[in-house]
């Protein structure tokens, strides 16, 4: 869970890591940002939350040979794609206590989705992983 900007967001996620690569299966995300004023908008803004939220703890990130970053560029940058999403996605957009004002939204699921594939990812394989991502 993650509350900012006025508003509160929460996921729950399942992860299959039986894999040579921890994937993603099952998500489910809950916003309250007041009253919300584009709620389709906002639903995206959540789904990017969420592949930020898997690529920050699963695979993103830059790594240094002979110090020279080694992606030079998306096409070899390990951020998730359409096909690390996962299938089931359900997203939840409500009214909820902040009354006649709306919330931001921005990265405020981006916290909530990195937290909760780092603890299914916990959960699952019984560690507590201290070095994200966990595919460098």
């Amino acid at each position: 869970m993650n509350a900012e900007h006025r508003s509160a967001v929460a996921c729950l996620v399942e992860i299959d890591v039986r894999g040579a690569e921890p994937r993603v299966t099952k998500a489910v995300m809950a916003f309250d940002a007041g009253i919300p004023m584009n709620p389709s908008g906002l639903e995206q803004q959540m789904l990017g939350g969420l592949n930020d939220g898997i690529s920050t703890i699963l695979r993103a990130s830059v790594h240094i040979d002979n110090g020279a970053v080694r992606e030079s560029s998306f096409s070899d940058y390990k951020y998730a794609r359409q096909a690390n999403s996962p299938a089931d996605v359900r997203l939840h957009v409500f009214p909820g206590q902040n009354g006649n004002e709306p919330g931001g939204a921005g990265e405020t699921s981006v916290a909530a989705a990195a937290g909760a594939v780092a603890n299914a990812y916990a959960r699952a394989t019984r560690t507590k992983p201290r070095n994200f991502p966990i595919n460098h």
